[in-house]
């Protein structure tokens, strides 16, 4: 799903569809967007591990409010620290995360920029996609040749590089 909804932020895309030529301060604006909500989901999949590790639930609002503050940086309202996921959805988005960007580059390298508009990107996903979630994404990077795993350096640098970049 990311693959496709992360298209709205690349350049080339934008261009062809949306005829906008500078696209930079959007895309930085993503690529912080990227990082500051990567931050964010790492520290709700802490304190949803120590919540179900049997924290004291008396200090788990002090937690909540202390995790994510210095994640974001910005004092945040604890009213929600009990809103959680049982499934650790936090660690599957930025799991997520990680995959498209690694596929999305895969996907440039592999069939050019305006790899969306080339009908063969379909037919080599969909061999994928039509499994389902039998394979995780450490497998189908290995199957694609992409990488043995997901790489978080990868992603923070692809990210990094565009907060850098005066033409993204």
């Amino acid at each position: 799903a990311y693959l496709n909804q992360f298209l709205l932020f690349n350049p080339t895309w934008l261009e062809y569809f949306k005829n906008i030529n500078d696209s930079t301060d959007f895309t930085k604006f993503f690529a912080f967007s990227n990082l500051l909500n990567l931050r964010r989901l790492v520290s709700k999949f802490q304190y949803e591990y120590l919540l179900f590790s049997g924290a004291d639930i008396n200090k788990l609002r002090d937690i909540f409010g202390e995790k994510m503050t210095r994640a974001l940086g910005v004092t945040m309202n604890t009213d929600n620290f009990l809103d959680f996921d049982t499934e650790f959805y936090s660690a599957g988005y930025s799991r997520a995360r990680m995959f498209e960007r690694q596929l999305a580059t895969f996907l440039e390298r592999k069939f050019g920029l305006n790899w969306w508009k080339n009908k063969k990107v379909g037919e080599f996903l969909s061999t994928y996609y039509r499994n389902a979630r039998k394979y995780n994404a450490e497998e189908i990077l290995k199957e694609m040749g992409i990488g043995d795993s997901l790489d978080f350096d990868f992603y923070y640098r692809w990210n990094v590089s565009k907060l850098r970049d005066k033409n993204f």
